[in-house]
């Protein structure tokens, strides 16, 4: 039976290590590592600039206007992308791991901790908790 139980501690730490890592790398998306590259250039002087997106499908999105019209196009752009790519629901998804993962690893590592401090004090004591 302790077994069982030092298992299961294992398990929840090992699982819990993993949803926490699968949430951060899913809440990162937050910031970066899209599927598709951002571009924008052009001539300042001139006052025209072109911002370009190429998805990772191989579509390429490209507008060219005034800075501040090339700009304002690719943020709603990219807003657009991630809409399309589910990625809002994967931040939400990895926003509800973290916390669940560090949980998991808490109460595996508690589990753990009490089984050994049990099993010292029950061999002080000359008898072991799980056999009276």
């Amino acid at each position: 039976m302790k077994i069982f139980k030092r298992r299961g501690a294992a398990i929840a730490v090992a699982l819990g290590l993993v949803a926490f890592l699968v949430g951060t790398s899913l809440v990162m998306l937050r910031d970066g590592g899209w599927p598709w590259h951002a571009s924008i250039g052009g001539d300042l002087s001139a006052g025209v600039m072109t911002a370009e997106v190429v998805d990772d499908d191989g579509a390429a999105y490209r507008f060219t206007g005034a800075p501040a019209d090339a700009q304002r196009w690719l943020d709603d752009k990219q807003v657009e992308l991630k809409e399309a790519h589910g990625i809002p629901g994967k931040i939400a998804v990895g926003e509800v791991l973290q916390p669940a993962g560090v949980v998991l690893v808490l109460i595996g590592l508690a589990g753990l901790l009490w089984r050994s401090v049990t099993f010292r004090r029950a061999r002080r004591a000359g008898g072991l908790p799980w056999t009276t």
